[in-house]
């Protein structure tokens, strides 16, 4: 026990102690360092591969998106209102299908006190917990006729009936706004008709339009790289196909 209290208090040992303490903590230091180093390639592989579903994402929702036309405007504008919550999952339990019937219960009576956008959050509530509820499908549908969101209503009354094909409600509501998508579909077909033939009617050697279809290519380039996971930017991307040559 003297021995052990000697070499305790022996300034030789203490140094010696201190020593490799210092030593274990640089390894320490060192090993971390590199565990970093090896993990930062990982972290911007895994941003670049988010990166590139989300864009991925955008265009799928894009492309399955409602529409809606706003006065005069002849570009096309894409919403969701919500929808995003229409996702495919498992079949709903009886406790899930109750709550359902309550939110949408409680989004009727919040429509008839006038009360939309509780009853809007409500219907989407409905929709969240069972989406395969029709008769939620058919209220909201009714609702977003109101609200003069057609495409919606109707989008809405086609799900109804894919779950249920003989719904007499849906069927009714679907022969109401299926003239009226038909209607806008033509409008939109008109304009993008007419477009075509603008761009068809400038000449081929034209600058502007060379320029344009070149801005093109960067973005039509720039897009495919970042689904694959590319983490370049346009501006990058632009300067290496400039002066690949």
């Amino acid at each position: 026990r003297m021995s052990l209290v000697a070499m305790a208090t022996d300034p030789e040992l203490q140094w010696v102690s201190l020593w490799l303490r210092v030593r274990w903590a640089a390894v320490l230091v060192l090993l971390l360092s590199s565990l970093v180093m090896l993990l930062l390639p990982l972290d911007n592989q895994c941003q670049a591969v988010l990166k590139g579903l989300s864009l991925l994402r955008n265009r799928l929702g894009s492309s399955s998106g409602i529409s809606r036309i706003t006065g005069q405007s002849t570009e096309l504008s894409v919403t969701s209102r919500g929808l995003e919550l229409l996702v495919l999952k498992g079949k709903a339990s009886p406790e899930v299908k109750l709550e359902a019937r309550a939110a949408l219960n409680q989004a009727l009576e919040m429509k008839r006190q006038g009360k939309r956008e509780k009853a809007h959050k409500l219907f989407l509530y409905a929709l969240k917990m069972d989406p395969d509820y029709v008769d939620a499908l058919n209220e909201f549908g009714i609702f977003s006729e109101e609200e003069k969101d057609i495409l919606q209503a109707d989008y809405l009354y086609s799900k109804a009936l894919t779950i249920s094909p003989h719904n007499e409600k849906a069927l009714s509501n679907r022969g109401r706004t299926l003239p009226l998508v038909e209607e806008i579909d033509q409008r939109y077909f008109s304009i993008i008709d007419s477009k075509v033939k603008k761009v068809m009617a400038i000449p081929k050697g034209n600058s502007a339009l060379r320029r344009v279809m070149e801005e093109s290519y960067y973005h039509h380039i720039y897009h495919t790289v970042a689904i694959e996971g590319n983490t370049l930017t346009l501006s990058e991307i632009r300067h290496i196909i400039e002066t690949r040559y």
